[in-house]
């Protein structure tokens, strides 16, 4: 395949190759990186690449659906392609006889349902807008590893379960943290909760989500009314950066395994 420059201070070049329809998502492997979405009822899918905080993509590949489709799945493989990079997908049904029903917009920049991490989110409550940066997919090279973890193994009968919300768990001062209102917050209390004989916590949602989606009003100061709980999530794979101090912080291994 022929090779296409990306804008960068040092000029990157990628290639498109079929790739492989799983896993799903953006999965960094030794020579590039591998796209995969499925779309049952899409004719056309482009993948969109973005550098850095930028506003307009640097490069876009029309999918061939003979060799980027299996299925109900489309896939690509960038080779030299690094992480870092911003991506998103433009969709398009051609004949599409029930627009009512399959509404594409084949100029909308859509969201990788299974992206790991998502640009121009950093602030809680910031209006869409109000952003410097519109969303975008994030190419992550974030493995993880657990060392030595094992599981409890916590008989049901046994299981005291708290189930809790991230930010307001530890935001109010009276909790005592030092960091409150993220994941490293609620680490802080886990002596507490021990204590209280909770050996399982549960979390309210804690991906990607749009707090600033509500049309309510308060009633007594006209402030728009925030999507505190988190059910209206855009990206499942995608902890909200929001709740960790950094986004940095949000994939070590202090801010996820006390």
């Amino acid at each position: 395949m022929e090779s296409q420059p990306l804008s960068m201070p040092h000029p990157v070049k990628v290639a498109l190759h079929p790739g492989r329809p799983l896993p799903f998502g953006a999965t960094v492997r030794r020579d590039g990186v591998n796209f995969a979405i499925a779309s049952r009822y899409a004719t056309s899918v482009t993948l969109v690449i973005f550098t850095p905080g930028a506003e307009e993509a640097c490069v876009e590949f029309p999918l061939d659906a003979r060799f980027h489709r299996t299925g109900e799945i489309w896939h690509a493989f960038l080779q030299g392609l690094d992480p870092g990079f911003a991506y998103a997908y433009r969709m398009d049904r051609v004949p599409n006889a029930e627009p009512q029903v399959h509404r594409f917009d084949p100029q909308a920049d859509l969201l990788d349902p299974y992206a790991r991490a998502l640009t121009g989110s950093d602030t809680w409550g910031i209006p869409r807008s109000g952003r410097q940066a519109p969303r975008r997919c994030l190419v992550l090279q974030d493995e993880f590893d657990w060392g030595d973890d094992e599981s409890p193994d916590i008989d049901p009968a046994d299981a005291i379960v708290y189930e809790l919300h991230v930010r307001g768990f530890t935001q109010h001062p009276s909790s005592g943290v030092s960091r409150p209102g993220t994941f490293a917050g609620v680490v802080e209390k886990i002596p507490y909760l021990k204590a209280l004989g909770v050996n399982i916590v549960e979390l309210m949602p804690v991906w990607e989500f749009e707090e600033a989606d509500s049309d309510r009003i308060n009633p007594f100061t006209g402030e728009r009314l925030l999507n505190y709980w988190g059910y209206h999530p855009i990206a499942f794979s995608a902890p909200t950066p929001r709740m960790p101090p950094t986004r940095a912080k949000a994939r070590s291994s202090t801010s996820s395994r006390p």
